[in-house]
């Protein structure tokens, strides 16, 4: 099972940036090579893009944020995946 808050590197952050500016500008084989989304690898090469995605998940978190019996249920399935994937 993937950890589903995979995080891109600092290193993978400056190897995505170095590859758009050589002219490899697709967003899916990109994603393919670091295993995220498309709209991942946008987030790292577009500032005005990530800038807006900040912006509307700072606006609307309160909307889907989750009451705290629930994120504490969500966070002991996180930690049950995490130990097995770590165990495997």
């Amino acid at each position: 099972m993937n950890d589903l808050r995979y995080k891109l590197s600092d290193d993978d952050r400056r190897k995505i940036k170095e590859l758009w500016l050589e002219g490899y500008t697709n967003y899916t084989h990109l994603a393919i090579r670091f295993n995220v989304h498309p709209k991942t690898i946008r987030r790292v090469v577009d500032d005005e893009y990530r800038k807006a995605c900040n912006e509307f998940n700072r606006e609307n978190w309160i909307r889907f944020k989750p009451s705290k019996e629930r994120h504490a249920e969500l966070m002991r399935e996180y930690r049950k995946r995490k130990k097995i994937k770590n165990n495997a």
